[in-house]
């Protein structure tokens, strides 16, 4: 018996996979999907290419996937992305399965990711991180962490139709590893994407009826569609706020919470923002002294160019307050929030990452010295 393949990365596409990539983008005109696996196979990242296809079969695509050696397997597109990705895995036959979309890229040292995976073979799931908006000047503007690869044989399966999960089968202890220097670029091709993933959600929400995750999900789609008006940022909050209602716990109302004061910074609603962070607060463990307070926030120009004033950080920067914190991230001022707050809750390493970033816009001495204490 063959000995089966370290690493298999499975890719979920149609036709938009031969969409050219956009002015001022990596590999400017390149199909997408062709630009993906270049910078997988320049990264060295796969040992087999597995695609579920649900477009139209064409010269140009037979070209791109027999140049990889990639295993196309047909799948009719039914607007559920969670069992198109559970379709691409099944298919694969690699100890570690992992996932990209064609708008992504990576720019990963070549066989550090081999490298570490080689290392890290008993854990059960690898982590890194998404920087799901990305300019055509390649700025980063929002970043998370993903469960990206996991090992099969441990079984799992996505959950959600939109906003999909990797989550195992079984109940028990996952062995999880994160490396945060290996960065998954997302560039958004198609402008209606997102309205295509909002009405996904509603149909989902229409038919099996409000749950956290769905009214969770339909809030950040809304929230992420870039929509303008004061009724579509109406339902975003809406959404997102009969979300928190039914949060099955504190550290998911903390997580909506999150992405409200985000949402509400972003819309200049800075008595809204205030208000969520003041419930962040309650959903910190009362025997710990809260380490910060929004009590100011002030809009001046641009995109978010904005000032976040007195940001009290108790005794990790005692009698120091932020001024003046301006960055052109939207919502830096919820990710310094949020950072602080989990510093409070004790998720250090979490809250180095988000106040990295806000380090890396702002250059704020009393930031620095956080990070040097961490």
């Amino acid at each position: 018996m063959d000995k089966p393949p370290l690493i298999s990365v499975c890719i979920i596409s149609g036709d938009e996979g031969l969409a050219p990539s956009l002015s001022g983008q990596p590999d400017e005109g390149k199909p997408i999907l062709e630009r993906l696996l270049l910078s997988l196979e320049k990264s060295q990242v796969g040992d087999e290419y597995v695609i579920s296809w649900n477009g139209t079969k064409s010269d140009e695509l037979n070209s791109i996937t027999k140049r990889f050696g990639a295993k196309v397997f047909t799948r009719p597109w039914d607007s559920d992305f969670g069992a198109a990705r559970q379709h691409s895995f099944e298919q694969a036959t690699g100890i570690f399965r992992g996932f990209f979309d064609t708008d992504d890229v990576i720019d990963w040292p070549s066989g550090k990711f081999r490298k570490f995976v080689s290392d890290h073979s008993v854990h059960h799931l690898i982590v890194v991180p998404y920087n799901y908006e990305v300019t055509a000047g390649g700025h980063l503007k929002r970043s998370l962490m993903v469960n990206r690869f996991c090992r099969w044989d441990y079984g799992w399966s996505f959950a959600g139709k939109v906003h999909e999960e990797l989550k195992p089968y079984r109940r028990g202890r996952v062995l999880a590893t994160r490396d945060w220097s290996l960065p998954v670029l997302h560039f958004q091709v198609k402008a209606d994407s997102l309205n295509r993933n909002v009405a996904i959600l509603q149909g989902v929400l229409e038919l099996d009826g409000p749950s956290f995750k769905t009214l969770r999900d339909l809030g950040v789609a809304l929230a992420s569609a870039h929509l303008k008006s004061q009724e579509a940022v109406a339902q975003a909050v809406a959404q997102l706020t009969a979300a928190i209602e039914i949060a099955p716990s504190l550290e998911d109302k903390f997580l909506v919470l999150d992405q409200l004061a985000a949402l509400n910074i972003k819309n200049k609603r800075f008595d809204a923002a205030e208000a969520n962070a003041q419930e962040m607060l309650k959903c910190l463990p009362r025997r710990r002294e809260p380490h910060f307070i929004l009590s100011h926030c002030s809009y001046e120009s641009g995109d978010f160019e904005g000032t976040v004033d007195h940001y009290h950080l108790g005794d990790l920067a005692p009698d120091r307050q932020l001024l003046a914190v301006e960055s052109p991230q939207r919502d830096v001022a919820a990710r310094l929030l949020a950072g602080c707050a989990y510093l409070a809750l004790g998720a250090k390493t979490v809250a180095r990452k988000m106040l990295e970033q806000v380090y890396q816009d702002t250059n704020d001495l009393a930031i620095q010295r956080i990070l040097e204490r961490l």
